[in-house]
């Protein structure tokens, strides 16, 4: 079965998409699996053993091309050709894991004979479908997506007759192996932090499992990564919970702690990264943002102790890996559905009448659900989770 797998962004989505991919691949292992994403997610299929091949779509840049009259006919040209060619490739089965207009119609385009995705999803999506899942509303806050999109992998195994369904649905978050580079990052990383495990094992990355840690059994040699940065104004804790926080956990287990995030989170991480030394002048942070590529992520999330973060994608891939206990931090989005995914994952919110709204704007201008949430709160929460 030639296989046209569908989701685009973001890297959170991706990662919740895998168990999805893991289950086809499992049940129908001939099958050649064709993943269309955007540039940004590239990293985490490439070298991927569940990916067969990587279709980049790059939407962006398509977007830009139209909204300039220079670039108008050539962009337009660009996208005939890069659907044509996907159409050539003539594909048995499409699976839309997305549910919006924009996936739904590469499907239609593809010319797949099967376009399998969600019935009841926002823009009618659904009508461009051959094969639905009725899972009433796809939005719903109290089904987690990666259950949704293991559904829909059960549906495409049905559709495709004699599979043992039942055995594909346990979620495996599987990744790219880390190469000796991404190890040889974070060894550096470690030693500016004066960490002594340095021989570490790398994380076993193919099968999403690493081995239990324990923060108050690591001491001194324990390391936290935090991750302030995310894109949605109402996902954002506020910037000095960040360093009230990292006091709280340095004061309690001694513990070393690591910020990451991309280099628009740098300023934010510096002033985050210098409240905590304030308050600990004896502990020792440091600041990896723009350090680290997704494949320096999955070795780290495979050697240290606890990662806490937003709802954003970096998060989601520590829950992936599976090497540490992982905290999210929620205030607009629904936890039941978008939280992090796995047995020593938790999230951390408050219980407002307004939450969650699953808004990128507070609709009552005030982000409640954030800045009344304590640092003590959240650590509270840390600590039963360690």
């Amino acid at each position: 079965m030639r296989l046209l797998f569908i989701r685009l962004s973001a890297l959170g989505d991706v990662v919740h998409a895998l168990p999805a991919a893991a289950a086809i691949k499992k049940a129908l292992p001939d099958t050649k699996l064709s993943w269309i994403a955007e540039p940004p997610q590239m990293e985490l299929l490439r070298d991927n053993p569940l990916v067969d091949e990587i279709i980049e779509m790059p939407k962006s840049a398509w977007v830009s091309g139209l909204k300039n009259p220079r670039d108008f006919l050539s962009t337009q040209v660009e996208i005939f050709k890069f659907f044509s060619k996907l159409r050539a490739k003539k594909f048995d089965v499409a699976i839309d894991l997305q549910g919006l207009m924009k996936s739904a119609l590469i499907g239609y385009i593809s010319g797949a004979p099967i376009r399998i995705g969600y019935g009841g999803t926002r823009e009618r999506a659904d009508l461009l479908y051959t094969h639905r899942l009725e899972v009433g509303d796809f939005r719903a806050f109290d089904r987690h997506v990666v259950d949704l999109h293991l559904q829909l992998s059960e549906r495409l195994l049905t559709i495709q007759g004699g599979s043992d369904v039942e055995s594909s649905a346990r979620a495996e978050f599987i990744l790219p192996p880390p190469k000796i580079s991404n190890r040889e990052n974070i060894d550096n990383l470690f030693s500016e932090l004066s960490v002594h495990n340095l021989d570490a094992p790398p994380v076993q990355s193919e099968t999403g499992g690493g081995a239990a840690k324990s923060l108050a059994a690591a001491g001194k040699n324990g390391v936290v990564v935090m991750i302030p940065g995310t894109t949605w104004e109402t996902k954002i804790w506020p910037l000095e919970k960040w360093g009230e926080l990292g006091e709280l956990i340095i004061n309690r287990f001694g513990s070393r702690v690591i910020l990451v995030g991309g280099p628009s989170d740098t300023a934010n991480n510096v002033i985050i990264k210098e409240d905590i030394e304030r308050r600990c002048p004896d502990g020792t942070v440091r600041d990896a943002s723009g350090r680290t590529s997704i494949s320096d992520l999955i070795e780290l999330f495979g050697r240290v102790d606890l990662v806490v973060g937003l709802d954003t994608g970096p998060l989601h891939l520590a829950a992936a890996v599976a090497g540490c206990p992982v905290l999210a931090i929620h205030g607009a989005t629904p936890w039941g559905r978008n939280g992090p995914y796995g047995e020593r994952c938790a999230t951390v919110h408050l219980e407002l009448s307004c939450q969650p709204c699953f808004k990128r704007v507070c609709p009552l201008g005030t982000k409640e659900c954030l800045t009344e949430l304590s640092a003590r709160h959240v650590f509270e929460q840390l600590e039963e989770l360690v």
